[in-house]
């Protein structure tokens, strides 16, 4: 497993220092860096984020205004409220939370307006040219070249070596050809440099970035060959299928290497060539335009729309890694409550955790282990366990974590216990009113086709009830990596469920300085009997960890809460990953 390493404050400070400087020197007002890599990754290794190498917060999702005069300014949403705080040198930069259900985007530029700048800089190559279209709507943009930030600041850069295995055909269910038929028509071409995307398309798998069973490339393919464009450092597998030509093509030297590339088109190969807007960088996107400015389509979420329907072979994938998975959390969460009184340290119980996912044959984790005690639990992404914080008697304990195995397809559960003492009654009030959310989504049935928007409403209903809230979505979907478009359970969520979909149901309750609970299960939206000629969607658990009764009050559940509960801790105790009371079943 691959780890990224935090650097000091004084080196934070010291980078934040130099480039504030050079942006004064060379004229730069206002710079925004985004959290992205070359290739629009969520889990960026911390040696590859620009807005982590200058600001210190080390959270995957935020937006950077970087000021040569002033302080600077770090967007964050609910997720991060915390963690930021407490990451952040709040001399140089504020910390502006975003209130939830507004985009991170809006708020900054709601900022921009009021600052009245002449030019706004961003990195060419790791901005979206949908947010650099944003963007100029209210100022004029210009572009920083890839490595000109880099020269400012302490960035070691990611070592990457490693194997690219093909997919066995028992876990892909389709073939290249056959996902590229159906992605494309004959006069058609694309563009993509989603890594999980492409990972799916060619069935390969990679070990290559953390958290991400993905390879470093980008892709221009039509029906009937892929261009690859892969790192030097990659090697692909010998064994993938002969059906499709795939064309391998070294990108040390991206920029040339590309321009000379589409140089070899004539231009009328194709009529539509599709990209993403949101996951295509402003430079690639001016190489394209440069070139096939007629042609150039968008296609919002590129080749979501096909690997978000699971077929059947993917969701045989999604179980047994899940039944890998669900093992080492079990086990990881019986070690806490048997090492309690020894007084294991958070770290010591996220490298526990990590062993037994190992021991299960996971390649790497999903993302990183938040494995937090007492006032801890409480920060929603609280991804860098303590090596000193010591668990406490009657002090809650939170880990939410997933791997990655053989089979293609990531895992994630969150669960929380008591390892230590008798609850208290906010304990087990807490712990039930997020149970309850849980619950009463897992026990749904719906039309499909229904938002997202109403599931979520489901779990915070009950959350509500009780006079709390939590700030961040219910639910998102999983897939080649552990977060994919497509499924989306959250306030303001058009996004349509239906069949075949996989992603998460996470109601919370955090009370920073006290504690937090979260319940997490992982579901595939599955076909049930029609009603009155509607076909009904409902819910199936991957997840079979059973929850911890020591923090339920029973009396609150309702009848159908009750039967629910029941039926999904009966078929957790059927698999020896239970923890309710003995002679329960």
């Amino acid at each position: 497993m691959k780890k990224s390493q935090l650097l000091a404050s004084s080196r934070i400070n010291q980078n934040y220092q130099h480039l504030q400087q050079w942006m004064q020197h060379s004229g730069r007002e206002a710079l925004v860096l985004t959290s992205f890599d070359l290739f629009f990754n969520e889990y960026v290794p911390l040696e590859e984020c620009h807005r982590y190498l200058l600001s210190g917060f080390s959270g995957s999702v935020g937006l950077f205004l970087m000021l040569a005069k002033g302080k600077s300014r770090v967007y964050v949403d609910g997720r991060y409220y915390e963690q930021a705080d407490k990451e952040i040198n709040h001399n140089n930069i504020e910390v502006v939370k975003v209130p939830f259900g507004k985009a991170l985007e809006v708020a900054l530029i709601e900022d921009l307006q009021n600052l009245n700048l002449t030019q706004l800089w961003v990195e060419e190559d790791r901005t979206p040219h949908q947010l650099v279209e944003n963007l100029e709507k209210i100022c004029s943009v210009a572009f920083v070249k890839e490595g000109e930030i880099k020269k400012q600041i302490s960035a070691s850069g990611w070592v990457l070596q490693d194997k690219v295995i093909a997919l066995a055909s028992d876990w892909s269910g389709q073939s290249i050809k056959g996902k590229l038929q159906q992605a494309l028509k004959k006069d058609e071409a694309l563009f993509c440099v989603a890594l999980d995307q492409i990972a799916w398309l060619l069935n390969w798998r990679g070990n290559q970035l953390p958290c991400q069973q993905t390879f470093m490339s980008k892709v221009f393919a039509t029906q009937e060959k892929i261009h690859l464009f892969i790192d030097q450092t990659v090697i692909p597998p010998q064994n993938y299928e002969p059906e499709i030509e795939i064309h391998v093509i070294d990108w040390s030297h991206w920029q040339f290497g590309f321009e000379n590339f589409l140089q070899s088109f004539s231009g009328r190969e194709f009529k539509s060539l599709w990209f993403d807007p949101a996951q295509i960088g402003e430079g690639d996107f001016l190489s394209l335009q440069k070139k096939f400015a007629q042609q150039l389509s968008a296609r919002t979420n590129g080749l979501n729309f096909l690997m978000n329907l699971k077929n059947s072979a993917e969701l045989k994938a999604f179980e047994e890694s899940f039944e890998r998975a669900d093992c080492a959390i079990y086990e990881s969460l019986q070690w806490l409550i048997k090492q309690a009184e020894q007084a294991p340290t958070e770290f010591d119980f996220a490298q526990q955790t990590w062993k037994n996912y190992q021991a299960q044959g996971a390649r790497d984790l999903s993302f990183k282990t938040i494995a937090g005690f007492g006032a801890n639990s409480s920060i929603i992404h609280y991804s860098v366990p303590s090596q000193t914080v010591k668990l406490k008697k009657g002090e809650l304990a939170l880990l939410d974590s997933g791997g990655l195995f053989e089979y293609g397809m990531a895992t994630d559960c969150t669960r929380t216990v008591l390892p230590l003492g008798e609850a208290t009654a906010q304990q087990k009030e807490l712990y039930t009113l997020v149970l309850k959310g849980l619950l009463s989504v897992m026990g749904a049935v719906f039309p499909s086709g229904t938002p997202g928007s109403y599931l979520d409403s489901l779990a915070r209903y009950p959350i509500r009830q009780g006079g709390y809230e939590y700030a961040h979505g219910t639910g998102h979907g999983v897939g080649v990596n552990v977060h994919e478009a497509g499924y989306s359970l959250n306030p303001l969520s058009k996004v349509p469920l239906l069949a075949g979909r996989v992603g998460s149901v996470e109601p919370g309750i955090y009370l920073p300085g006290v504690g937090g609970v979260r319940l997490e299960n992982i579901m595939i939206v599955e076909q049930r009997d029609s009603r009155r000629g509607v076909p009904m969607l409902g819910l199936k658990s991957l997840v079979k960890i059973g929850f911890f009764w020591p923090l339920i009050d029973l009396e609150l559940l309702t009848k159908d809460e009750m039967k629910t509960f029941m039926d999904y801790e009966r078929l957790c105790f059927n698999c020896g990953r239970s923890f309710a009371p003995a002679g329960t079943f």
